[in-house]
């Protein structure tokens, strides 16, 4: 719970100016749906932020394709953009902070994500 109101409290103030990325990201071990076009995969989170996530296995799609994410314990599907694929698996865009930030939220509460470290 200590980390919920910690994602919620960094979210509503977005803390640490100095930070280059606009939002806390997460390490996540959770499955996901993928749907590209009329194809389906299971995929994993292995990190996620209100503004993005990075999956695994990388997909075989084009960067700036629309796809769609679901899980039968999420509420509802959210969509979110490729950004980029490489042997790290598969980057992605929410295409709402507010997606963004139930699905990250949700991941907290299942798998007790532990803020990630920086990447340069």
């Amino acid at each position: 719970m200590a980390r919920l109101v910690e994602h919620l409290t960094a979210w509503l103030s977005n803390e640490d100016p100095r930070d280059r990325r606009r939002h806390r990201r997460y390490a996540a071990d959770a499955p996901i749906v993928v749907e590209v076009g009329d194809r389906c995969y299971e995929c994993r989170f292995t990190n996620v932020s209100d503004g993005g996530a990075l999956l695994m296995p990388p997909l075989d799609a084009p960067i700036g394709t629309i796809v769609r994410l679901s899980h039968k314990d999420l509420p509802a599907t959210a969509e979110a953009e490729i950004v980029g694929v490489d042997e790290r698996g598969t980057r992605l865009k929410f295409d709402s902070e507010v997606a963004g930030a139930v699905i990250t939220t949700w991941l907290i509460i299942m798998s007790a994500g532990e803020p990630e470290a920086p990447t340069r």
